[in-house]
């Protein structure tokens, strides 16, 4: 198993099912070793910033936004915020992109389930996301 240093430094605990498989927490490993390595400070902050599944989601959707501009569009001279209208600008060639991330919580896509009556919807909330 790869050393998860990151994976580990970051999420000390968790209630719900986060983090329950190896392959995912070292997927995360690299997107936050990334962020390590480009904003030291914007990494520090964020481990404050996700103190319920619903921040924590967001926040990972903003680094996985972050990883993939970098990695696999090659983009370059990134600028993370931590309360900024946009949450990360990156240039590429002569361009600028401005970038917002939003993301959906698992949570959320139960309510668009429409073959679960309004207390289903209910329940299967209170439960955790994998079952």
């Amino acid at each position: 198993m790869k050393n998860n240093k990151y994976f580990f430094d970051f999420f000390k605990k968790y209630e719900d099912d986060f983090g329950y498989h190896k392959i995912w927490n070292q997927e995360i490993n690299k997107w936050l070793e990334l962020i390590y390595n480009l904003n030291k400070e914007f990494y520090e902050v964020g481990k404050t910033d996700i103190a319920t599944p619903e921040k924590r989601d967001a926040f990972l959707g903003e680094i996985k936004s972050i990883y993939y501009c970098y990695k696999f569009l090659k983009g370059k001279n990134f600028k993370i915020e931590h309360k900024s209208k946009i949450d990360f600008e990156y240039e590429k060639g002569k361009e600028k992109f401005f970038v917002e991330v939003k993301s959906p919580s698992w949570a959320g896509e139960i309510f668009k389930d429409s073959s679960l009556s309004k207390s289903q919807q209910i329940a299967r909330k209170k439960k955790p996301q994998y079952i």
